[in-house]
């Protein structure tokens, strides 16, 4: 996966940071399940084909507390069964890899309308002219809203933007259809042996396209704002949610949550001094 974004030594939002840090589940999870997956095969393989053939998985497999009757299939079933497992697991990735692009976007676009100027009344909030200029970005569909943020802040979103189109095509296939194919999907993706009725078959490569994809997108609207300004426009938003979470709280202690709760206590993600939260949100420090 390709890890183009901020240097080493710039400010990363925390709303890219919790992005990343979701991708990096994602891609555990997969391969938590692949090296599961066969190390079931292995400790099957370890039994003699006679027990191995008469007997379910979950009686055969030197598993405590298990519950035995979840894989109360042979393991000639298994090792048919296994590969397609994993194939819907990788569907259901790509729809919380879109998902978690998606809140990323939102967010950002908010942040770019604040830097832009189109703040509301508070610094956690859009004023109305600015939520209009977003709003065809604060849509579900990824590739339509990427579109539309290189046309408003002219940033280039790179070559692999044109494989989001159908990563979210296969997102909602995955979401509202169950994985299956119909006539609207196989319009949009091109498949090779499967046909309308046929369940999606995603592969690791394929995969990991619209994986990387998602992830190189994100990472250069990161960089659309510059550090200086992004990093401004996101410690006012946090620390606004902090006091309308809690009016009562001083400078110091929102100050506090903010380095506790969100990753700010050394640069460059650092929190404003508490002397600078008071002044900013007319609060007392001690």
């Amino acid at each position: 996966m390709a890890l183009l974004g901020p240097k080493a030594d710039e400010y990363r939002t925390y709303a890219y940071r919790t992005f990343k840090s979701e991708f990096s589940n994602l891609n555990r999870l997969h391969w938590f399940f692949s090296y599961a997956s066969r190390r079931v095969e292995t400790e099957i393989n370890s039994v003699s084909e006679t027990i191995a053939s008469t007997r379910f998985i979950g009686d055969i497999l030197p598993a405590n507390n298990f519950a035995s009757k979840s894989l109360g299939i042979t393991p000639a079933k298994f090792a048919l069964e296994v590969d397609e497992h994993i194939e819907h697991l990788r569907l259901v990735l790509l729809v919380k890899a879109c998902a978690a692009a998606e809140d990323f976007i939102h967010k950002y676009c908010q942040y770019w309308a604040i830097s832009a100027g189109y703040v509301g009344h508070k610094q956690n909030k859009v004023n109305k002219i600015g939520n209009a200029i977003i709003a065809p970005a604060m849509i579900s569909n990824i590739a339509k809203s990427t579109t539309y943020i290189e046309e408003l802040t002219s940033a280039s979103l790179g070559p692999k933007k044109g494989t989001l189109g159908p990563a979210y095509d296969l997102r909602c296939a995955a979401a509202h259809n169950g994985g299956i194919i119909d006539h609207e999907i196989l319009k949009k993706v091109q498949f090779s042996g499967i046909d309308i009725g046929d369940r999606i078959k995603l592969g690791w490569h394929e995969f990991h396209r619209y994986i990387d994809a998602i992830f190189d997108v994100c990472s250069r609207i990161e960089l659309i704002i510059n550090p200086t300004t992004r990093h401004k426009v996101e410690v006012n938003w946090l620390l606004q949610d902090i006091f309308d979470r809690d009016p009562s709280l001083d400078a110091t202690s929102a100050r506090k949550i903010l380095i506790d709760n969100y990753g700010y206590g050394s640069s460059p993600s650092s929190a404003p001094s508490k002397r600078k939260i008071a002044a900013i949100f007319n609060k007392p420090y001690s």
